[in-house]
């Protein structure tokens, strides 16, 4: 439980920093990453790293979209596409899904170099 707290807050503070510094797919790096050292199985690590990329990417676009005079998320809900909420969630899911992914793989991958004996 301890470790997995670890590792959920280190995962989400090390996706919000670098998604500010660099493309979208710095989260998957980290959570490759994340995957490989999670002592966890493979369901509970991609629901851990979910959970991290969801604020990570949710956060993230709450931030940038808070600096700008005309957030796009209300330009969105001008333009009828719903409200501004369902932009953040889908934003917020579509990297949750991402980084659940990409840590699921990792450690799927890792734990297939032992022997099935």
């Amino acid at each position: 439980m301890k470790n997995s707290l670890i590792l959920l807050l280190a995962s989400t503070i090390a996706m919000a920093v670098l998604l500010n510094v660099l493309p979208w797919w710095s989260t998957v790096v980290v959570a490759l990453i994340a995957g490989y050292v999670s002592s966890l199985r493979a369901l509970p690590t991609f629901v851990l790293l979910f959970f991290a990329g969801f604020v990570a990417w949710g956060g993230s676009a709450m931030w940038v979209d808070a600096q700008h005079v005309k957030p796009v998320a209300d330009l969105l809900a001008d333009m009828g596409l719903g409200q501004s909420f369902f932009a953040y969630l889908a934003t917020a899911v579509v990297g949750g899904l991402a980084a659940g992914f990409a840590a699921a793989l990792s450690h799927s991958i890792t734990n297939t170099n032992q022997t099935l004996t």
